[in-house]
């Protein structure tokens, strides 16, 4: 069985794209696409508040307690998932809802706007890539 018979070319290009940087738009992938967009948002003090297969269902970010800080947090991601955001352009939202909120984080606006960027990115299209293995199984 080949890769192929898996997923659409298109959708394992899109997938390969997330070894350097992450750029889920530049192909649409719905499996992805609908992973994220299934998640609730669950505000958190600390990463530690929430492990594990939790992560799954929810779309936290530590230290991000206030539901519109979390909800434009979600926005970002949201828009890097389904329309190929880079990277430069998220950390400019990023730095703007920063602004907005007046949110105090740990480390440095760079270290956490690519790893809010690079955990979301990755994530759905590792679950969307899973979704269409399982659905080829069947």
């Amino acid at each position: 069985m080949s890769i192929g018979q898996f997923a659409p070319k298109a959708d394992i290009l899109a997938c390969a794209q997330i070894a350097h940087e992450p750029q889920l738009g530049a192909v649409p992938f719905n499996e992805a696409i609908g992973f994220f967009r299934k998640k609730l948002n669950i505000p958190t003090n600390v990463w530690q508040d929430m492990l594990r297969d939790e992560h799954a269902k929810a779309f936290t970010v530590a230290g991000a307690t206030k539901a519109d800080l979390l909800a434009d947090l979600r926005a970002i991601s949201n828009d890097a998932i389904e329309n190929g955001t880079a990277m430069g352009e998220f950390r400019k939202n990023f730095d703007k809802i920063v602004s907005k909120h007046g949110w105090d984080f740990k480390g440095t606006p760079a270290w956490r706007a690519r790893t809010i960027f690079n955990t979301n990115l990755r994530t759905a299209a590792m679950a969307g890539r899973w979704e269409q293995i399982q659905r080829a199984q069947k």
